[in-house]
């Protein structure tokens, strides 16, 4: 080997082992005292030890690798000066990526994904902003390593050696490298942040089943069929059918009101048990309606669970996140179902829908009104895709809409936005519930320390009493109409939020009760009683009910079922399925009063059993091996289910979506 190709061995090293001390090592360490409220949740110390030898060493492999790969061409003049930047590039590529994945590791608390990348990049403002506000330290040492990755690489690489300033750490090259991965794996073994309380007990090791869990023979797959397994949807031409007996179908033809809030738990509600007096509005409809006290969201981030409680549609559909970019399935949302018989139809919404594609996903074709933030002059609170209209803004274009519908019946589609982090109010509304004003460099929606809990709360509670007037305008303005009585009110959640339970805040972390179970009561004096129901369902049967309760045939695009029809018998059996893709990964499958969640993105079971241990304190899946594996196998089997269905577009072009499986027989 030549003089001048050893030098550009060498000069890879010296930068590949400088890569590993300036970036990987610093980063990983960032990981290992959990800066950032990263959580030490998937293996331990030694999980971090393993890390840093990998992360540290990798970009010596690659330098090294890059040096062999370039070393012909560096030979001539031009050829090294394309070497050097070729070689810069892809190093400078590497740390930034590494830095990346670390920042979704410090801010998100799981594990890179695409969907991690994707969520991130979706909401700027408000998950970005945490990182320059709330982790300076973390960003400064990002961007200063990047920053000194790409000075080393260039120079170092057309120098053959390093900067004079960084004369000292160059000679660091000369020591073995083992000893240099040695000493990154000792300080890495530093007494690091505690895991949390139940780690143990539910990590990988003691939460594996059988492999036939995971992966399910054809037999068992047979099995679960037979026992009311997943089934294909029906013909499309079903559709048809249920169009021409909708038009000819002599129900009532009351008005409808959905209004769907945003970040609402399932007993944050005074009608609900909660001790302050939030919600008169909403606890005023709900003594004169049917409350429902056992309902399930689908999902706990909004662009998965509004279009859920629109379509009856399950999400799952993808292996990643779904940002509604291949709609080639059948959606009937509540102007497709109300338009063709005569009604005036709107969405009406304080956020921006496009967040996600959720616009791309309401636009079934069908001519309805549309206004969501985009089209108000504001004032507005946030930015971007995450703009969002005041809430007292988007009731007076609501009340304005109703000004303008006379002659026919109406139905809308509201979405208030205020309960959602940082539960924000706009200039002028009152706040009663003080302290409400935690430090912004502190309170983020991906973590924020437990001692702002009480101040959160108390945000959070002044902007939930700030959307229950609204709710409470639009009633009044009913009345006044004398269509109060004549209009069905559905009232709901997307989903739950979480103030520190389980170790969270927020939601889209997690499918624990508090996240993913949320409030809903139905009014309509001339034909709902008063009364409650304990009668466990989805946000998915949202839409079947009101089919039911207008005379109308149930339609096969939904995956949901009425209530009266669970009333009468066919919940027997049934499955309630939940699913979260987005800065985790999971799914869960509800027979009560058994919940199984799996997280995929800690490779861990969950099961509770709801009736005994609501708070989901105790997981059972190591004594309730039986339980676990019936339950697995059923959520595995559904969710092969949707994703078979939704890749394969001769099946959405033949027929609707799949089934609902339902529970099978639990010991």
């Amino acid at each position: 080997m030549s003089p001048a190709t050893q030098g550009w061995f060498a000069a890879h090293a010296r930068v590949g082992l400088l890569l590993g001390l300036v970036v990987a090592f610093p980063l990983q360490l960032l990981l290992a005292l959990g800066v950032g409220g990263a959580e030490l949740d998937r293996g331990g110390r030694w999980h971090y030890a393993v890390l840093a030898v990998l992360a540290a060493a990798a970009p010596l492999l690659l330098s090294l690798a890059l040096a062999t790969l370039t070393a012909l061409p560096q030979a001539s003049a031009l050829g090294r000066r394309l070497a050097i930047l070729f070689d810069a590039a892809l190093l400078s590529a590497w740390s930034v990526f590494h830095a990346g994945a670390t920042a979704v590791r410090l801010l998100a608390g799981d594990y890179p994904s695409v969907a991690a990348y994707q969520m991130l990049l979706a909401s700027p403002v408000q998950l970005l902003s945490e990182a320059l506000d709330g982790y300076a330290l973390v960003m400064a040492l990002l961007l200063g390593g990047a920053t000194v990755v790409f000075a080393l690489s260039a120079r170092g690489l057309a120098q053959g050696g390093m900067p004079r300033q960084l004369a000292a750490l160059g000679k660091l090259w000369l020591l073995p490298a083992p000893l240099l991965l040695a000493a990154s794996v000792a300080a890495l073994w530093l007494p690091a942040r505690t895991l949390r309380q139940g780690t143990a007990e539910t990590s990988l090791v003691s939460a594996l089943l059988d492999d036939d869990l995971l992966h399910p023979t054809q037999r068992d797959a047979n099995t679960a069929a037979a026992a009311g397994g997943a089934d294909s949807g029906l013909l499309r031409s079903a559709g048809a059918r249920w169009s021409r007996l909708a038009r000819h179908a002599g129900g009532p033809r009351p008005n409808f009101l959905l209004i769907v809030l945003e970040s609402v738990p399932f007993d944050h509600l005074g009608y609900a048990g909660y001790g302050r007096e939030v919600s008169p509005h909403i606890d005023a409809l709900a003594a004169a309606g049917m409350r429902m006290e056992r309902v399930w969201s689908v999902a706990t981030q909004s662009n998965y669970a509004q279009m859920a409680i629109l379509s009856s549609l399950h999400p799952r559909r993808r292996q990643h996140l779904d940002v509604y970019e291949r709609l080639d399935y059948p959606r009937v949302l509540p102007h497709d179902v109300f338009q063709p018989l005569g009604y005036a139809t709107a969405t009406i919404s304080s956020q921006t829908e496009a967040w996600q594609g959720m616009r791309r996903f309401q636009d079934t074709g069908t001519p309805t009104l549309f206004h969501d933030a985009t089209d108000h002059p504001g004032p507005h609170i946030g930015s971007g895709l995450e703009r969002k209209l005041p809430d007292h803004l988007t009731t007076d274009r609501v009340l304005s809409w109703l000004d303008s519908v006379t002659g026919q019946p109406f139905a809308l589609y509201v979405n208030f936005q205020r309960t959602h982090f940082p539960y924000a109010l706009p200039e002028g509304q009152d706040a009663p519930y003080q302290p409400a004003d935690p430090d912004e460099d502190s309170f983020g929606f991906l973590s924020y320390p437990e001692a702002l809990r009480e101040t959160a709360v108390n945000r959070y509670d002044n902007a939930l009493r700030y959307v229950d007037a609204q709710i409470g305008r639009i009633t009044a303005a009913l009345r006044q109409r004398r269509q109060l009585d004549n209009t069905l009110i559905v009232v709901t959640a997307d989903h739950g939020e979480l103030f520190h339970e389980h170790g969270h805040v927020t939601h889209g972390k997690s499918l624990h009760e508090r996240e993913v179970r949320v409030p809903l009561l139905l009014h309509w004096p001339k034909r709902i009683a008063p009364g409650a129901s304990t009668l466990g369902v989805s946000t998915l049967d949202i839409m079947p009910t009101v089919l039911e309760l207008l005379g109308l045939p149930p339609h096969p695009a939904h995956q949901g079922a009425s209530f009266a029809k669970l009333s009468r018998g066919g919940r027997r059996g049934r499955a309630l399925y939940m699913t979260l893709q987005g800065l985790r990964y999971a799914d869960a499958i509800l027979c009560w009063p058994y919940k199984l969640v799996h997280e995929s993105s800690h490779a861990r079971f969950l099961l509770y059993d709801l009736e005994r241990d609501p708070e989901e304190a105790h997981n059972l899946i190591g004594e309730q091996r039986a339980v676990g594996r019936l339950l697995g196998q059923r959520l595995l089997s559904q969710v092969k289910a949707q994703l078979g269905y939704h890749a394969d577009p001769t099946l959405t072009a033949a027929r609707f979506a799949p089934t609902l499986a339902r529970c099978p027989k639990l010991p």
